[in-house]
């Protein structure tokens, strides 16, 4: 299976540090990158903290359940609390996030499976988790956005907060971008808008420091534009795009026409999906800035 060139994010609850450290060097190897906590408490405040940042999480079989235990106070029964915490936060943050039990003890693979709804693998089987983390994150629909438009989601996925996130997956998922029906039109122009609006708010704090003077938040994607092109900052192309984006959707995608002739003039998905498409370069252009 073709894997994406963007390596993921896995968080491993593990309370040995060498076989954190070896797990995490062989996870790296396959473009896996690993961050270590070693008890429940953390794990969670890990997740709450970076809600999108992690692709997976492995659970020990026994580990400490808080920070500073002692050794040997380790206890498979940690696993249910942590589990259970885990599927809450799932919810709550509508986020796709499998997780595993990695387990040195076949004894407790044995019990564990009949008790867990999850995979349970045994320590010295490091090849098979791994691809089994990655052939769960290639199911999910950020992998299949990834690999369909690497420009746009690997800049996305990093900077891109939950909302505007969700309006870019929006707005790609299932070829939705290309969609022909008036509604469909709507809601992509007024998506396209959002995500240029937020991209540009990117470039604005990280590249320009906040120095363009904005009169007003619905005015700010084409001040900030103009002082790039002003200052011979924007390549044309670039440029050209964010403009009609703005133009565009400030015509047609902030409301719904209800009149033949309105519907008839509306911008075609042909034009739209062009559009959309044109977003590769932006995207291309903003990431060398953020």
């Amino acid at each position: 299976m073709i894997r994406p060139d963007k390596p993921i994010n896995v968080l491993l609850y593990e309370d040995k540090p060498d076989y954190a450290g070896s797990f995490k060097t062989s996870a790296q190897k396959q473009r896996i990158i690993v961050k270590i906590v070693d008890n429940g408490d953390e794990l969670l405040e890990v997740l709450r903290d970076t809600p999108r940042k992690y692709q997976f999480v492995v659970l020990d079989a026994r580990a400490f359940m808080h920070e500073g235990q002692q050794s040997g106070t380790e206890d498979e029964m940690n696993l249910l609390p942590i589990i259970r915490d885990l599927d809450k936060f799932k919810q709550e943050q509508q986020v796709t996030l499998p997780y595993c039990i990695n387990t040195g003890f076949a004894d407790l693979k044995l019990r564990l499976a009949n008790k867990v709804n999850c995979p349970v693998f045994e320590k010295g089987n490091e090849d098979k988790l791994i691809q089994h983390i990655w052939d769960e994150y290639m199911k999910t629909d950020d992998a299949k956005l990834l690999m369909s438009h690497p420009e746009i989601f690997g800049l996305a996925i990093d900077h891109f907060d939950a909302a505007s996130y969700a309006v870019l997956s929006g707005l790609f998922q299932n070829g939705q971008h290309l969609a022909s029906g008036i509604a469909e039109r709507v809601n992509n122009l007024s998506s396209l808008r959002r995500t240029v609006e937020h991209l540009m708010d990117l470039v604005h704090g990280n590249y320009l420091g906040n120095a363009v003077s904005i009169s007003s938040a619905g005015n700010r994607l084409g001040e900030i534009t103009r002082f790039l092109n002003d200052k011979n900052d924007i390549p044309v192309h670039i440029f050209s795009t964010i403009t009609s984006i703005r133009k565009i959707a400030g015509n047609y995608g902030s409301h719904t026409p209800n009149k033949q002739k309105e519907i008839d003039a509306y911008p075609s998905g042909e034009l739209i999906g062009g559009l959309a498409t044109s977003l590769k370069d932006v995207f291309i252009w903003a990431k060398k800035l953020i």
